[in-house]
């Protein structure tokens, strides 16, 4: 009887699997702070840049930085009036207006840029005009959730490759990274992405992609997560841009 009791304590043997945190589906409250998260770090890493380039007397990019991190500091405060307001976060108030695909490439790849070096990754950038010339929309939060996720993928010394293409009215954006990939067997749906509430990152909740799918989604476009032949992993977008404009 003691036994039985032991092993329904706190020191009882979790069957669970281990790769899955505490953390449930990201709902809107917990959406919300994922972005807020992504919007404060890259904001902080612009304003710690520009310091840097006004120490050094060299301010060519330093107006560039303070008004990117002007921008996502205005983005935090609609988002929580959104969120004070209708206790709802979707897609559409993700949506960065009068914002081009090249503005929040830019801007994703400049906020993750100081983690990266840290890190000694490289991030290759191959996308043609036209698609950088299209509306952003929502995209930059699938950027930067993606990014980020490729270089804590790798960890440490690697690649990222970004690449493009715009056919029509369907645009494919792919990152890929050069990384241990998914583990065998860990929880995947359908399309390739880690399941809500799977991680194998210390401080990770397995929320980022699947952010990443509700915006891809509410663009009528498809998202998949593939393993490459050799090592990393492979994720594609595709989407029409035109929808981005009409958010």
């Amino acid at each position: 009887m003691s036994d039985q009791h032991h092993n329904q304590g706190p020191d009882a043997p979790d069957d669970r699997d281990p790769r899955l945190s505490d953390a449930t589906p990201p709902d809107d409250q917990a959406k919300l702070a994922h972005e807020l998260g992504n919007l404060l770090d890259g904001s902080l890493r612009q304003v710690c840049l520009a310091l840097d380039e006004l120490d050094s007397h060299d301010a060519r990019g330093t107006h560039t930085r303070l008004r990117r991190a002007s921008d996502s500091m205005r983005r935090m405060s609609d988002l929580l009036k959104l969120w004070m307001r209708t206790n709802h976060v979707d897609a559409a108030a993700l949506h960065w207006p009068h914002a081009t695909l090249r503005d929040a490439l830019d801007y994703a790849t400049e906020s993750i840029a100081p983690l990266a070096d840290q890190c000694f990754i490289e991030i290759h950038v191959d996308v043609p005009d036209p698609l950088l010339d299209q509306s952003a929309g929502p995209m930059f939060t699938v950027l930067a959730n993606a990014l980020r996720n490729a270089v804590e993928a790798i960890g440490r010394g690697g690649s990222i490759w970004i690449r493009g293409a715009l056919d029509g009215d369907r645009a494919e954006i792919s990152i890929t990274d050069n990384g241990p990939g998914v583990p065998a067997g860990f929880p995947r749906d359908a399309d390739g992405l880690v399941i809500p509430g799977a991680t194998n990152k210390p401080t990770g909740h397995g929320m980022g992609l699947m952010i990443c799918r509700d915006v891809v989604h509410s663009l009528g476009g498809t998202i998949r997560l593939e393993d490459q032949p050799q090592r990393g992993t492979r994720l594609r977008v595709q989407w029409d841009p035109q929808n981005a404009d009409t958010q």
